[in-house]
């Protein structure tokens, strides 16, 4: 949840300033030198076994530079570049005998960085200031960047696009939610389908989405994925009462991996809801439902002819009548 905190600041900064820009450093892990990383800890860190311990580490890496993936790496890598944001801090003019800082506010999350200001001028001259000083004490380098105005372009904050009034998802990123939540309503027991769902739905629902997850009923299908996954993270059981628009199967098989999830269906009968004087009856279908899960891959017919036998196995799993569905 990094992203969505540092969007609350950037958006008040944006408010507040007149100009952004955005800088990445290219390919930072690949290009951070080791023996960078040697020499700021033995700056900085006291204890011999430990600075012994991280050269250990880095003598492993390939090429002398961090490696991507590598807890190690990214928080070697964060310790390099907050060189980059002292430096900015540190970057000033004086303007009628007082000292003005050439950046109001900055933002670093990994290797992007946003700097906030009122002067495009001061701005432009703090990102070659921080680009030539990162380049001549680490090889770093910049990508292309540019200042933006705040009230006509957007900061892209890891993914959460920043704008003074409103903090929303990138568009892929949105439709990709959106795809995944109809996936799972359509196969609400899918346990894969159910946590990308839960996943995606961290995106909207910490963004300013909440008139599109009232109007799709996405808080019905989270909490149908919530009860899916903590099913399945518990390896618990459940008997209960399960109701359709179309005739369920009696046996049901959703091979996921080594584990199998098996649906036992019995009782099953059609039933007819009454809509009142002015209403047209609605059919469905109802039927008392088990749900277990089993290590193999075992096939429908498998479970079928075993189904009297499976069904009195796992019908008391000590499930309580509150966890029941």
């Amino acid at each position: 949840f990094g992203q969505f905190r540092a969007a609350g600041s950037v958006q008040r900064w944006m408010v507040e300033c007149e100009y952004h820009v955005h800088v990445d450093f290219r390919k930072c892990y690949g290009n951070v030198r080791c023996a960078d990383v040697r020499r700021i800890l033995d700056r900085h860190v006291r204890s011999p076994a430990i600075r012994g311990m991280a050269a250990a580490i880095m003598a492993s890496y390939p090429g002398g530079h961090l490696m991507i993936g590598s807890y190690f790496s990214m928080r070697m890598a964060m310790l390099v570049l907050s060189y980059g944001y002292h430096h900015v801090e540190g970057l000033g003019k004086a303007r009628r005998g007082k000292r003005r800082a050439l950046v109001a506010h900055q933002c670093w999350y990994v290797d992007d960085a946003w700097l906030f200001g009122d002067d495009k001028r001061d701005l432009k001259c703090a990102v070659r200031s921080l680009e030539g000083y990162m380049r001549g004490e680490f090889g770093l380098e910049l990508k292309p960047w540019k200042v933006c105005r705040c009230s006509c372009e957007p900061a892209d904050v890891a993914g959460v696009v920043v704008r003074p009034t409103r903090v929303t998802v990138r568009d892929k990123t949105f439709l990709r939610a959106r795809r995944s939540l109809m996936r799972c309503r359509r196969k609400p027991r899918d346990v894969h389908l159910a946590r990308r769902a839960l996943s995606y739905d961290g995106w909207l629902k910490n963004t300013d989405c909440q008139g599109f997850r009232a109007r799709q009923g996405v808080p019905a299908t989270v909490r149908s994925a919530k009860r899916v996954v903590s099913r399945d993270d518990r390896g618990r059981h459940m008997v209960g009462e399960s109701i359709s628009a179309d005739e369920p199967a009696r046996a049901e098989v959703a091979q996921h991996g080594p584990v199998a999830h098996v649906w036992l269906r019995r009782d099953i009968g059609q039933d007819t809801a009454d809509r009142g004087p002015d209403g047209t009856p609605e059919t469905f279908w109802r039927c008392e439902e088990l749900c277990f899960s089993v290590a193999g891959a075992p096939t429908v017919e498998e479970v079928e002819a075993s189904f009297d036998a499976l069904w009195a196995a796992h019908e008391h799993d000590g499930m309580t009548d509150a966890e029941r569905i």
